[in-house]
């Protein structure tokens, strides 16, 4: 009996975790929440499955698997934070051309009303 519950438990969590490794803010770009990230790639379960097997070793000059994986999610994240300002600025100066337009043609508009009244 207790197992069932454990295994209802176990998908509550999950349905209640966000799909996403962000935390709310008012931030232009994203913050990465650790905690989330950590859960996402298994860090705790990986850490101390390499840590019985003193993986990597203290000699090890590469970075290993979990490491890899660390620095690939976070550069992903940089990517995708560049791309938002790439985004931003793109609809800045759109704005501001529109901007610029709808006032050129407000000015046109009252030079010809002077003109010909």
């Amino acid at each position: 009996m207790a197992g069932r519950f454990e295994a209802l438990n176990r998908l509550w969590e999950t349905v209640r975790q966000s799909n996403h490794d962000f935390r709310a803010t008012t931030d232009i770009f994203p913050i990465l929440d650790p905690e989330s990230v950590s859960r996402t790639l298994e860090l705790v379960e990986r850490g101390t499955r390499n840590g019985a097997e003193n993986l990597p070793a203290k000699t090890a000059k590469a970075l290993d698997d979990v490491e890899q994986r660390i620095v690939a999610t976070v550069e992903e994240e940089k990517k995708k934070s560049h791309q938002i300002l790439e985004d931003e600025m793109g609809r800045y100066s759109r704005g501001t051309s529109a901007k610029a337009v709808s006032t050129g043609s407000s000015t046109i508009l009252t030079a010809a009303v002077i003109c010909f009244a």
